[in-house]
C-alpha cells in the first residue's frame, strides 16, 4: 500500500535484517500535517517481547508520504493478537486458558490486570475518542499525577496503560498484559525458586537433598540419557544412574589399574528420578522450541495454498489423475509350491482427483518404476472386464470404468524419468511432479492405500501390518498361504466396493437436484453425461505400446520365443511360444527357419496369454500352451520355476555322471566275463576256428536263438556242412565247469540248457 491510513502498520526498509513492522498509525490529521505512530514493543536481549509499550510519536505527514513513495516506509495491514480478540465470556470462563490448548495463560488472571489497568487510565480516557485524548495538551503530564494520585511510586504502569490503550485504538483489551514468552506453543516454565511440595528439610540441614530447578540445558542432559540409555530390560534408575556418570561427572580419580573414584558434580545430586522420567520422555525435540518459528513458516503458508486450491481440481473427470505405489502388507506364495515364499508384491493405483474413484492398478513384484507407473496408466485407460474375468471376478463395463486423463500428479521416483516424461508427452498428456515427502499433492491416493491396508491385507494370513517383525513374532513368510491369484480378486472386490457403494458426499448441488445417488460411479458418470470433461488421447493401441514394459524376443521357425529379463546373456525362457493366425500365414515362421529374427515385444508381466509385437502394425499373439494353468502364471513365478528346473538339471548332472559310470563299469564287467567264457570255449575246440568259421551261418544260428527264445522252432538253411559235434562248456568261476555236449542241430536244447544252469547260479 502506498496510502497511509488509521490502523495500519509501518515497516522500515532501512533495516534490510528486519521485515516486522514498528509501528502503528493512530492518527492523521492533513490540515496539520500530523500524523501520529505508536511503536510497537520493543524485545529484549534475549529476543523476547517486553511488555513495556512506549509512547507515540508525532511526525510529519508530508515526510512519512515522501519516504512510502521513495520505497523507504511501506504501510501494511495490521495483524491483531489473538487475544485481543477474545470475548468476556472467554476471559472470564473458568476453562479459558483451554481456548488455545498450546497455552498455558490463565486469562482469568489476565483479565482483573486488564480491570485494575483500565482503573488507572478511566479519568482521561472514559468517553473520549482517540484524537481527543492524543490531541489533548494534558496527555503527557497527566501520568505523573495520576500515579501520584495513586500513591504510585512512578508513572510507568500509568503511562504504559495509556501507551497500550492508543495502539490499540481505545479497544478494551489492547490492556491486556502482553506477555508473548509466557506460557506460549511449546513454552517450558523455568522457575527461579523451588517448585513443588515443601521439603521435609532446609537445604543448610541436607543441601544434597534440596532438588534441582532444572535449566534448559539439564533438560536436555536428562532427554539425551533418556534416549540413549533407557532401552529395553534397562530400569529407570539404572538409566538415570548411567545419565550421571555420563553428563555430570565432574572428574574420576584411578587409584589402580582396576580401582578408581568418581566424583560427580553439586548439582547432580540435587537431581531426582522423577525429573529424569518427566523430562527425559518429553524429548529432546519438544525443548528446541526457540529454534522453531512460532508464526507460520514459508512451507506451510504453500500447503495450506495448495490444500485449498485441491478443491479446484474437481472440475471435470478426467482433468487429474493421481498416481502412486504402496507395499501391499502381505507375504504371498508361489503358484508353484506353497512352501516357497515370495516377496510383498507392489500396488500402484490411478485415482481420479474429482471424487477418488480408482479406474486402474497394476500389482506385480516389480519395484515402483516408470514400467509399473505406466502399467498402471494403461490399465486404467483399458476395459476391466477381462481383467477381473481372468481372476473369476464378472462385472460389467460400468462397474469399473476406464478413463484417460489430461494430467497425471505422480512422486519424483517411478514418474520423474525419462521414459514416463517421454511416454506422457507422446500421449499428449501432461504430468505434475509434487516436492518430496509432501502428501498433501495426491492425499486421495495416500488415504487409499492405507485403507486397502486396513480392509485387506491386515485381514489375511501372513500380513506384515505396515512394520518389521518384532522380537519373539514369528517369520511372516512362514505364515503367508495365499498366492498371487489368489489374492489379487480381494483387492478388485475393495475397489469395486469402493467405486460402487461406498456412499461420499455429493461435491455439487446440481447433482442433488436430479437425485443422483452418492456413489462415486454415479459421479462419475453424471459428470460423463453433463460434459464435465477434458479433451484427452483416445487411441488405445498407441497408448498400448507406450505404457506396456518391453522385453527382448526371438522368432523362430515354431513362434515367438522371449529372453529371459534377469539374465544378462541371451537365454530364452522354457515353455513360453507365442503364436497367432496372422503369425503362420505371414511367412514369418518359414523364415525364421532359416534365419532367426529379433524383436521388441509389449507384454504384461502378470499376464503371460498375450502380448504385442509391432511387425507392420501392432499383432497381438497368444501363448501356444496345453497347460491351462500357464496362462495365469506371471513372469516371475515362471522364471522362479524355470530357475528351479534349471537347478534340478543341474542337480541332476551328478546322477547322470554316476549313472553312465555305472553302465560303463557293468559293461566292463560283463565283457570281461564274455571274454573268459569265449576263452574257455575256444580252448576246448581241438583246432582254433578262423574268422571265416567264425562268421558263417549267421541265419542259421539266428534262426536257432530266435526258436530258443520264443519257443517256436524253425529251421533254417544251412550253407556249408553242418557245424561237427563240439562240448559246449558254460564257463562259471565259482563252480568247476561242466561240458555239454551238443547233438549236430540240436542248438536249442544247448541254449535251453545253458539259460537253466544260468538261472540256477
Amino acid at each position: 500500500m502506498t496510502v497511509p491510513f488509521i490502523g495500519g502498520a509501518l515497516i522500515d526498509h532501512s533495516d534490510k535484517r528486519s521485515t516486522t513492522p514498528y509501528g502503528r498509525i493512530v492518527l492523521i490529521k492533513r490540515e496539520l500535517d500530523l500524523i501520529v505512530i505508536a511503536p510497537f514493543p520493543r524485545k529484549d536481549k534475549s529476543g523476547f517481547q517486553r511488555n513495556y509499550i512506549r509512547t507515540a510519536k508525532r511526525e510529519r505527514l508530508s515526510l512519512i508520504e515522501q519516504s512510502i513513495n521513495e520505497g523507504r516506509i511501506s504501510v501494511v495491514k495490521f495483524e491483531t493478537p489473538s487475544h485481543w480478540l477474545l470475548t468476556v465470556e472467554q476471559l472470564k470462563n473458568r476453562d479459558a486458558h483451554h481456548v488455545d490448548p498450546s497455552h498455558r495463560r490463565n486469562l482469568r488472571k489476565w483479565v482483573r490486570r486488564r480491570a485494575v489497568a483500565y482503573g488507572r487510565i478511566r479519568p482521561f480516557v472514559h468517553g473520549r475518542s482517540i484524537s481527543e485524548i492524543i490531541l489533548d495538551p494534558d496527555r503527557p503530564s497527566w501520568p505523573t499525577k495520576r500515579a501520584a494520585e495513586l500513591g504510585l511510586a512512578s508513572a510507568s504502569q500509568v503511562q504504559r496503560d495509556l501507551n497500550a490503550y492508543i495502539l490499540g485504538l481505545g479497544e478494551r483489551n489492547s490492556l491486556l498484559p502482553w506477555y508473548s514468552n509466557c506460557g506460549g506453543p511449546n513454552k517450558f516454565k523455568y522457575s527461579k525458586t523451588g517448585a513443588g511440595r515443601p521439603q521435609e528439610f532446609t537445604a543448610k540441614q541436607a543441601p544434597k537433598q534440596q532438588s534441582l530447578n532444572a535449566n534448559k540445558a539439564v533438560r536436555i542432559k536428562l532427554a539425551l540419557g533418556w534416549r540413549k540409555h533407557k532401552k529395553r530390560g534397562v530400569t529407570d534408575e539404572t538409566a538415570f544412574h548411567r545419565t550421571l556418570e555420563e553428563f555430570f561427572s565432574e572428574s574420576t580419580q584411578w587409584d589402580g589399574p582396576h580401582s578408581f573414584k568418581g566424583t560427580l558434580k553439586p548439582e547432580a545430586h540435587r537431581l531426582t528420578l522423577g525429573q529424569f522420567r518427566r523430562w527425559g520422555k518429553t524429548g529432546v525435540a519438544a525443548l528446541m522450541h526457540t529454534d522453531r518459528p512460532r508464526q507460520s513458516t514459508p512451507a506451510s503458508q504453500a500447503y495450506l495454498r495448495r490444500m485449498s486450491s485441491f478443491a479446484a481440481k474437481n472440475v471435470t473427470a478426467n482433468g487429474e489423475g493421481l498416481v502412486d505405489s504402496t507395499s501391499c502388507d502381505q507375504s504371498l506364495v508361489s503358484a508353484a509350491s506353497r512352501l516357497t515364499p515370495l516377496m510383498s508384491p507392489w500396488r500402484t493405483e490411478v485415482v481420479g482427483s474429482s471424487v477418488g474413484y480408482i479406474f486402474g492398478m497394476h500389482v506385480g513384484f516389480e519395484s515402483p518404476s516408470a514400467t509399473t507407473a505406466l502399467m498402471a496408466i494403461l490399465n486404467a485407460a483399458e476395459s476391466k472386464v477381462a481383467f477381473c474375468a481372468k481372476y473369476g471376478v464378472t462385472i460389467t463395463e460400468d462397474e469399473w470404468l476406464p478413463m484417460v486423463f489430461r494430467r497425471y500428479s505422480m512422486d519424483n521416483g517411478e514418474g520423474k524419468n525419462k521414459l514416463t516424461m517421454s511416454t506422457i508427452d507422446e500421449m499428449q498428456s501432461g504430468a505434475a511432479y509434487g516436492s518430496a515427502y509432501d502428501a498433501i499433492n495426491k492425499y486421495l491416493v495416500e488415504s487409499d492405500h492405507r485403507r486397502f491396508q486396513a480392509h485387506v491385507d491386515h485381514h489375511m494370513p501372513g500380513s506384515t501390518h505396515g512394520r518389521l517383525r518384532g522380537r519373539g513374532e514369528p517369520n511372516r513368510a512362514l505364515l503367508g498361504q495365499m498366492t498371487f491369484d489368489e489374492y489379487i480378486p480381494h483387492l478388485i472386490r475393495r475397489v469395486l466396493y469402493v467405486n460402487n457403494e461406498e456412499i461420499i458426499t455429493l461435491p455439487r448441488i446440481e447433482m442433488r437436484a436430479v437425485g443422483a445417488n452418492p456413489t462415486r460411479r454415479d459421479v462419475i458418470k453424471w459428470m460423463i453425461s453433463e460434459g464435465y470433461l477434458t479433451s484427452t488421447p483416445t487411441d488405445l493401441t498407441a497408448l498400448r505400446v507406450k505404457c506396456l514394459p518391453r522385453i527382448k524376443g526371438v522368432i523362430h521357425g515354431n513362434g515367438l520365443r522371449l529372453f529371459d529379463p534377469s539374465y544378462t546373456g541371451q537365454r530364452l525362457i522354457p515353455e513360453l511360444v507365442y503364436r497367432s493366425d496372422w503369425l503362420l500365414r505371414s511367412g514369418i515362421l518359414e523364415r525364421a527357419a532359416r534365419r532367426t529374427q529379433q524383436v521388441t515385444v509389449h507384454i504384461n508381466p502378470s499376464n503371460l496369454s498375450e502380448l504385442w509385437v509391432n511387425i507392420e502394425g501392432l499383432k497381438r499373439l497368444s501363448l501356444a500352451t496345453e497347460d491351462p494353468a500357464l496362462l495365469d502364471v506371471t513372469l516371475l513365478d515362471w522364471l522362479l520355476i524355470s530357475k528351479d528346473d534349471r537347478l534340478s538339471k543341474f542337480l541332476g548332472k551328478v546322477k547322470k555322471v554316476e549313472a553312465a559310470v555305472d553302465q560303463v563299469r557293468a559293461i566292463k564287467q560283463d565283457v570281461k566275463r564274455a571274454n573268459a567264457d569265449r576263452k574257455v570255449e575256444i580252448a576246448a575246440l581241438p583246432k582254433k576256428p578262423s574268422k571265416t568259421e567264425l562268421t558263417q551261418n549267421k541265419r542259421e544260428h539266428t534262426a536257432v536263438e530266435r526258436s530258443a527264445i520264443t519257443g517256436i522252432p524253425r529251421q533254417a538253411k544251412m550253407k556249408h556242412s553242418p557245424i561237427p559235434q563240439v562240448d559246449v562248456v558254460e564257463f562259471r568261476p565259482s563252480q568247476p565247469t561242466s561240458t555239454i555236449v551238443a547233438q549236430p542241430n540240436d542248438f536249442a536244447s544247448v541254449i535251453a540248457e545253458l539259460r537253466r544252469k544260468r538261472a540256477q547260479s
